[in-house]
């Protein structure tokens, strides 16, 4: 927490655990000029109030946990995608 000149500022890592949204999230509302946050010696900083207000208006629960449960998929399949090549090659160089 920063405070500057009587405005209370948090941190992106406070943002995350505070309001339970991914700093990629985050990043992305800032991208996309929805949400502002203020720069200092390389980190990024946001007013809480202005956080509440973009996950109100932006941020949807219901959303979000669609795209975790892809991810997740994506992940389970390219962890057997790399599982199954490492797997293959291990068998053909045993066999040669």
């Amino acid at each position: 927490m920063l405070k500057v000149g009587g405005v209370t500022l948090i941190s992106m890592s406070e943002a995350v655990k505070r309001f339970g949204i991914s700093d990629e999230t985050l990043r992305r509302a800032i991208r996309q000029k929805q949400l502002q946050a203020i720069r200092a010696s390389g980190r990024t900083f946001f007013k809480p109030e202005d956080v509440r207000r973009w996950k109100e208006r932006y941020y949807y629960p219901s959303k979000a946990d669609a795209v975790r449960v892809r991810w997740k998929r994506r992940r389970k399949r390219q962890k057997a995608k790399g599982s199954e090549e490492s797997g293959g090659n291990n068998a053909a160089t045993a066999a040669q």
